[in-house]
């Protein structure tokens, strides 16, 4: 199983990647990669959990992690949700997006301001601080990848 966000910055403009959060922040080992803090004009980095957070799933109930790209006050936030599954039972893993400040506190839980805008296998574009955001799941039963590419508005 993976769960893995990845990033493609197609814009002119230098963006910051956050530390990941989520109900992994506890749990040692469970990243497979960590992207580098910054994704300059042209680059491209992910994030991959590791299938060895199956171990948290069974204490949480699912994996849930997000991760933020940061471009000055503003933060995109992108989460996945890959609920338990038995025996190849139960619901497909999912994901996440909002829009924020980066003063603002997000969690997993609902306990904050900003919300989370929930998505299945549907593609969604944005903006963002003067960038167009083309966020496109590709997914399984069990597995998801959300590709995150950014580009200059027009």
């Amino acid at each position: 199983m993976s769960w893995i966000i990845k990033y493609r910055n197609l814009s002119s403009k230098t963006v910051t990647l956050s530390g990941v959060g989520g109900y992994l922040e506890a749990v040692v080992d469970v990243i497979n990669h960590q992207p580098a803090r910054d994704l300059g004009p042209g680059g491209s980095d992910y994030l991959s959990i590791s299938e060895t957070a199956v171990l948290d799933v069974i204490a949480n109930g699912e994996v849930d992690f997000f991760q933020g790209v940061v471009l000055g006050d503003d933060v995109l936030w992108v989460r996945i949700v890959a609920p338990l599954q038995v025996a190849g039972i139960g619901t497909s893993p999912y994901w996440h997006y909002c829009i924020g400040k980066r003063w603002e506190r997000v969690s997993v839980d609902g306990s904050t301001r900003t919300a989370w805008s929930r998505h299945d296998a549907d593609t969604v574009t944005t903006t963002f601080n003067g960038l167009q955001v083309k966020m496109s799941p590709v997914k399984s039963h069990t597995e998801i990848t959300v590709e995150v590419l950014l580009e200059d508005a027009a």
